[in-house]
């Protein structure tokens, strides 16, 4: 395996430059000095220039406005599946919901009614005895 030992982070940083076309003529001399020092050095930089000319050679578009369409359908769609799940289940609760309020409704009114025919049944009696 290949392995730089000399100022690592540097070395690829010239690599880099060199490649990209952004470096120095103190750095260029720099690289080919280190280039020079070893078969090692030149293979390592012979296989980063042939991954940069492959992936140069890669012809790669990406359409932004296509990509937010989509992502935009699929919250849209995920949403509204859920939505309609929601808004059903909402109408149950709220059914089932009115169902308790009337029957404890009927319940208590039942309740206070019987209560208040008592009161006046004794209230009643009581005048008569």
């Amino acid at each position: 395996m290949i392995q730089i030992t000399d100022n690592e982070d540097y070395i690829w940083s010239l690599i880099a430059g060199a490649l990209s076309g952004n470096i120095s003529e103190k750095e260029r001399l720099e690289l080919d000095s280190w280039r020079q020092q070893s078969a090692e050095h030149e293979s390592i930089f012979e296989n980063a220039k042939r991954i940069w000319d492959e992936t140069g050679k890669v012809n790669f578009t990406f359409d932004v406005d296509n990509a937010w369409i989509k992502t935009r359908l699929r919250i849209d769609d995920s949403y509204g599946s859920k939505g309609k799940k929601s808004k059903k289940l909402l109408v149950i609760y709220v059914a089932a919901a009115s169902i308790l309020l009337v029957i404890a409704s009927t319940f208590f009114i039942g309740q206070l009614y019987q209560s208040t025919i008592r009161i006046s049944t004794f209230q009643t009696t009581k005048k008569i005895v």
